[in-house]
């Protein structure tokens, strides 16, 4: 269904609307942008231009969106997320209250991001990866998945100014990490793996 929609500044802008949408108070939406089924926006929300959201998606309160931003089904965002330009979120995303995501942004399906995470701008993260409360990452480096399916993955934590290695719910210092995985050489490996490009940037 194709409706027209009169943001705050009284600009009459292209929206397609899903079945099911819910709109909280002051919601600004851009110019092309396209609300799947059973989609709620809390108060306040904003979205840029050409932002494509899929079924039973929810945005909390405060929740800003930048240009060309693109999420999956079953997105669940909290209270003040912002994100840039240009990021895809995968099916099933979860971000916590006050996440911010660079421009070029990729999260794969299942990814869970905890309060106040920030990531930079260009980060990839695969499927199912689990970053906790606050972590700030630039750049991330993967080293792919173990047999158990946990992605590996290292980055410079801005707020521990420290490298830090993640598999899983997992969070580690590279010294707490070797200690963590002596016993098994697959994911010694990879953490092996992750120490050297990081030394490398």
């Amino acid at each position: 269904m194709i409706t027209k929609h009169t943001n705050p500044s009284g600009t009459v802008v292209n929206v397609t609307l899903g079945h099911g949408v819910e709109l909280g108070s002051y919601v600004a939406l851009g110019h092309g942008v396209k609300l799947g089924d059973r989609v709620t926006l809390g108060d306040g929300v904003m979205l840029g231009s050409y932002v494509t959201l899929g079924d039973d998606v929810r945005l909390g309160y405060g929740v800003k969106l930048g240009d060309r931003v693109t999420l999956g089904d079953r997105v669940i965002l909290g209270y003040g997320v912002k994100l840039g330009d240009d990021v895809t979120l995968g099916d099933g995303v979860k971000l916590g209250d006050d996440v911010t995501l660079g421009d070029r942004v990729t999260l794969g399906d299942d990814v869970r991001l905890g309060y106040g995470v920030k990531l930079g701008d260009r980060v990839t993260l695969g499927d199912r990866v689990i970053l906790g409360y606050g972590v700030r990452l630039d750049k991330v480096v993967c080293a792919g998945r173990d047999s158990r399916g946990y992605e590996f993955l290292a980055g410079f934590d801005t707020i521990r100014n420290e490298n830090r290695i993640f598999a899983g719910c997992r969070d580690f210092s590279l010294a707490g990490a070797r200690k963590h995985w002596a016993e098994n050489p697959e994911a010694l490996r990879k953490v092996e793996y992750l120490a050297l490009e990081l030394e490398a940037r």
